[in-house]
């Protein structure tokens, strides 16, 4: 519900969208859950550095995926391997071009942001 962390009601969204056959809401949707987890972790290991301001003009001037990546790439943030500029080209193509993914390949995205996103921002246990 509303109480989950934005990242996990995103991905929770795109599951019941991949469960109705949504494909293209289940990629976008998926996608918008890893942004979120990316930006947390990224200003996670910024804000090591101390000062909670610097993290915020940092993060905010990367503003899409792309950037976002790369800067977490470069500040050694363990990214999925699959994760590559398939996975990303299928995002862009979804959501530049309308591209109707299949199922396949909508379950690939799903599977790999989800994977991150416990990685980086488990759910506690009750």
């Amino acid at each position: 519900g509303d109480d989950l962390p934005l990242n996990w009601q995103l991905l929770g969204d795109s599951l019941r969208a991949l469960r109705a056959g949504q494909t293209r809401r289940a990629v976008v949707e998926a996608f918008t859950a890893l942004e979120v987890t990316v930006r947390q972790a990224i200003r996670s290991r910024v804000e090591l550095c101390g000062d909670q301001a610097v993290a915020s003009v940092i993060i905010e001037r990367r503003n899409t995926l792309t950037p976002l990546l790369e800067m977490a790439r470069k500040l050694g943030i363990a990214l999925p391997d699959n994760l590559n500029s398939s996975l990303v080209g299928l995002r862009n193509s979804v959501v530049h071009s309308g591209k109707l993914p299949s199922p396949r390949e909508a379950l690939t995205v799903w599977r790999t942001v989800r994977a991150f996103t416990n990685q980086q921002d488990p759910l506690p246990l009750p």
